[in-house]
């Protein structure tokens, strides 16, 4: 089997409408690179797989993995049926409008220190949306859960993500801790070396920790902001948000038990603690003024007791 310059691993689960609309767009306007694309179906049951096999049986490679996999573990899957010399890992709820990925190849293969790029990830609407991020520590956390629920919500971004629009609107490239994981390219040289995706996160926190062993290992990561690939926020989750939350919320834990040991992850609970009374102090007070009903705070208090408790 010929090698490909360029490999496009992408996970579906039941999203059949919008990995179409990718699959099509990566069809039109990727053109200056020799690519492959591989859609591994984590047990969909939305018509996915006969969509696949049906339209696009001679445009990709397609594993129907049977089941639900998690995201990590399917990526690996798709990367030992690839060839190309460099990987894009790219989300079924994202778009191209323009030839963005060999912009991105060009770049990565002519960068020497560059692991990992990615790209500017925008709405539909063409609004930024943040794209890259610090590593997760500690300080990372007690601002979000615990800083973050003290101050007015028009500041609330400060202690959110790390994204400098400054450094953005100037179209260079620069140095970044580490990608969102819903589209960036990484070397297979990189990728195969670093023991790919831990396959203990079934989804979040594995393009986090993926980073953060390949800049260890001396190489860097860059983030191309004069790349542009629309992505619909929430579009391959959305249906399942309480059990999303879920999945988030244990990846959090394994992430710190994994960086920090017991003390990180005692130090996690009593973080979800500590949000977990503000938030629900704040209920009562929002309450009183008839800000929730009844069925909001129940379901709010259900998801953050959840956060608290949860066996990982």
């Amino acid at each position: 089997m010929m090698s490909k310059d360029l490999s496009i691993i992408i996970v579906n689960y039941n999203t059949r409408s919008l990995l179409t609309h990718c699959l099509d767009s990566i069809t039109k306007y990727t053109k200056q690179i020799n690519y492959e694309i591989i859609v591994i179906d984590n047990g969909s049951t939305d018509g996915s797989v006969e969509e696949l096999r049906d339209n696009y049986r001679d445009k990709i490679i397609f594993i129907d993995a049977g089941k639900n996999l998690g995201f990590g573990v399917a990526n690996n899957l798709g990367f030992r049926s690839s060839t190309g010399k460099i990987l894009l890992f790219l989300n079924s709820d994202t778009e191209i409008f323009d030839d963005v990925f060999s912009v991105m190849f060009h770049f990565i293969i002519s960068k020497q220190d560059c692991a990992i790029c990615c790209p500017q990830l925008i709405y539909p609407d063409f609004r930024d949306q943040f794209s890259y991020d610090t590593f997760i520590t500690p300080w990372k956390f007690f601002k979000s859960l615990g800083l973050k629920e003290l101050v007015p919500r028009k500041i609330r971004s400060y202690f959110s993500h790390n994204q400098d629009k400054k450094l953005s609107e100037n179209l260079i490239p620069f140095v970044v801790e580490r990608p969102r994981g819903a589209c960036f390219m990484i070397r297979r040289d990189v990728f195969e070396s670093s023991g790919m995706f831990d396959p203990r996160f079934f989804m979040f926190c594995e393009e986090v920790d993926l980073s953060r062993r390949v800049m260890e290992a001396g190489w860097k990561n860059y983030f191309l902001p004069m790349c542009k690939v629309i992505h619909h926020w929430g579009g391959s989750t959305a249906k399942v948000s309480a059990t999303i939350d879920m999945i988030h919320t244990q990846s959090n834990y394994k992430y710190f038990e994994k960086y920090y040991g017991l003390k990180g992850v005692l130090f996690l609970r009593s973080l979800y603690c500590f949000n977990f009374l503000i938030k629900l102090a704040g209920l009562c007070i929002g309450g009183l003024f008839g800000l929730y009903s009844r069925r909001e705070m129940i379901s709010i208090v259900k998801a953050r007791w959840r956060r608290m408790v949860i066996r990982f």
